[in-house]
């Protein structure tokens, strides 16, 4: 009996020492490092051993660097980046690729993903070689950002603005501009119609990027008060821009409260009706309504004015009006957030 139980308490020894050695395995497999590209430049290489960039270089990635445990795409790319701008030397190894990056001393303060784009937002200094390093710099840093799976975009953001347009001297590219405060990008018509029919006190800042509308086909880019659309052809004085009805899309299923009933009225001194959606505009907000566009940016009423969250309100087909007597007068009457609000409907 004895000899059999310390067969089996044997048994049971060696099982253990299996299963803890299978354990460590594990353990070792999941706290292995992450490794990851940085980007380089074979200079005059003219795209033959990588991407062309630059004065007819080419970007080179040297592989596998350690980059610690990262559990999520951001630290990834923070960390291959950390790599990327602490090499300090104009050459790389006995590699003779060159590091546009080498006087320069940055560091990664965010990244935050937006789909399957990075922004990604850095400080520090810059000094560049020559004017073939701005394309390098930026090749290099977008190169490290874009290798990682999901990631198709890379936006860059240095002192404020987009990275290449800092490093190019050029400042705010006259069809394009981004907005650190949301980290959107507004470029071409859409930016014409932003700052040309009202800007941020009207439409307030992008909060989406430009895309095509899977259900309109349209382009279209979300603002905090509006969304645009491009509408090519409908309308060259205004860009080809319209704004959807944003309104409409948040009251839906309201119809029958007293507030968006249709009434029987006329103009007077205080109130405009209209006879097109049968609600009266008055007052301040009828004030506020022919200064900052009227109907092609606000669109007719389609409610009375009525109180809601404590405030004085009154619907539009593309916005709301709310009246804030807590603001300075200039502010008391103000657009209502419908874009964030649609987009937080989807």
């Amino acid at each position: 009996m004895a000899h059999v139980h310390l067969r089996r308490a044997g048994f049971s020894l060696l099982a253990l020492i299996l299963t803890l050695s299978l354990f460590a395995g594990s353990l070792s497999v999941a706290s292995a490092a992450d490794t990851a590209n940085i980007y380089l430049i074979a200079i005059g290489d003219n795209g033959q051993s990588g991407t062309v960039v630059g004065c007819q270089d080419s970007l080179v990635p040297v592989t596998g660097l350690d980059i610690g445990n990262q559990p999520t795409t951001e630290g990834k790319i923070a960390a291959a980046l950390g790599k990327l701008f602490a090499i300090h030397d104009q050459y790389y190894g006995e590699s003779g690729l060159y590091n546009a990056l080498y006087m320069s001393h940055l560091s990664v303060d965010s990244v935050k993903l937006d789909g399957s784009r990075a922004v990604v937002h850095i400080s520090g200094t810059t000094q560049l070689g020559g004017t073939c390093d701005t394309p390098r710099v930026i090749g290099q840093i977008q190169a490290t950002v874009l290798q990682f799976p999901g990631i198709t975009r890379a936006d860059i953001v240095y002192q404020g603005d987009l990275l290449n347009l800092v490093l190019s001297e050029r400042g705010e590219h006259p069809e394009l501009r981004y907005f650190p405060e949301t980290d959107h990008l507004v470029g071409h018509g859409f930016l014409k119609y932003w700052q040309t029919f009202g800007g941020l006190a009207t439409f307030g800042y992008p909060i989406s990027e430009e895309y095509t509308d899977p259900h309109t086909g349209f382009v279209t880019q979300y603002f905090e008060r509006a969304r645009f659309e491009w509408h090519p052809g409908a309308d060259p004085s205004h860009f080809d821009v319209l704004l959807g009805l944003l309104g409409n899309e948040v009251t839906a299923g309201r119809h029958g409260e007293a507030p968006f009933q249709p009434v029987s009225a006329a103009s007077d001194a205080n109130c405009t009706y209209y006879a097109v959606t049968s609600h009266r505009l008055c007052f301040g907000f009828r004030d506020f309504w022919q200064s900052h566009g009227g109907l092609a940016i606000l669109g007719y009423p389609i409610s009375e004015e009525f109180q809601e969250n404590g405030y004085t309100v009154q619907y539009f087909e593309r916005q709301r009006l709310e009246y804030h007597p807590e603001n300075p007068p200039a502010w008391q009457v103000e657009g209502g957030l419908l874009g964030v609000q649609v987009m937080a409907m989807q």
